[in-house]
């Protein structure tokens, strides 16, 4: 199933940002996996769109540029139809992808050997700064990184 994008009634193939097509939907660009369903264009349910965007945000959470303006251009919505997506869930965009971020960091860190770095872990999903890293992640979870991987 190829990626389509509707847009004022049209649809057209879906590109990658070297202008290249997919041969097939099963493919990915650049290494990541595709999103296999888009919401619907002007036509879509905000729900569809709201799960759409999850779905980009879970394969494209180690994406450092990851934020609204990625998520809108890649599901062909606007920033402002994004924002209202996440804010009839009383959430921010912002807020969740911080969030998956967080969870996928405290869930490596049980799974991954203890010879692969915090910071290491961290910049798997997407965090860049150590610093502001240790600090959300204390101010999230109550407890240090480090402590997690020493399971306390």
């Amino acid at each position: 199933m190829t990626q389509i994008q509707h847009d004022n009634h049209r649809a057209r193939r879906l590109r990658d940002e070297a202008g290249n097509e997919p041969a097939s939907g099963r493919e990915s660009w650049g290494g990541q996996p595709l999103v296999v369903r888009l919401w619907g264009g002007i036509s879509g349910r905000p729900h569809d769109l709201w799960l759409a965007a999850c779905r980009l945000i879970d394969l494209q959470l180690a994406h450092p540029g990851l934020d609204a303006a990625f998520i809108a251009a890649r599901l062909g919505c606007s920033r402002a139809t994004l924002y209202r997506a996440f804010a009839d869930r009383d959430l921010a965009v912002a807020g969740y992808i911080r969030e998956q971020r967080l969870q996928r960091v405290w869930c490596l860190l049980h799974s991954l050997p203890a010879s692969v770095p915090i910071a290491e872990v961290a910049r798997r999903c997407g965090f860049l700064d150590s610093t502001s890293f240790s600090r959300l992640f204390r101010r999230r979870f109550g407890v240090r990184a480090r402590d997690v991987r020493a399971g306390g």
